[in-house]
């Protein structure tokens, strides 16, 4: 769940996120820990329809979950379903 606050910019406002909660255990600590630090579970499902030409349109719904949920809640979730090998690979900035 993303937590939204409103701030002034010149001639108007505009809604950023203040702060992500996590939609499984309610915590908002479990994001990134300060600079340099990534710990980010981004679910997005949406569905909808898009033309060709660029037009269309749909809905969607996300999910913030942080890094001790995804690791402790949902990982042994999706291996209860027999997804048995799941693995990690690495990244570049």
């Amino acid at each position: 769940m993303k937590v939204y606050k409103k701030i002034n910019v010149p001639a108007k406002t505009k809604k950023v996120i203040d702060k992500k909660v996590c939609d499984i255990c309610g915590q908002s600590d479990g994001f990134n820990e300060g600079w340099g630090s990534v710990k980010e579970t981004d679910v997005t499902h949406r569905y909808g329809s898009c033309d060709p030409d660029g037009g269309g349109s749909g809905k969607q719904i996300e999910l913030d979950i942080c890094h001790t949920c995804f690791e402790n809640v949902l990982v042994p979730w999706v291996k209860g379903f027999g997804k048995t090998k799941i693995e990690y690979e690495d990244w570049d900035c």
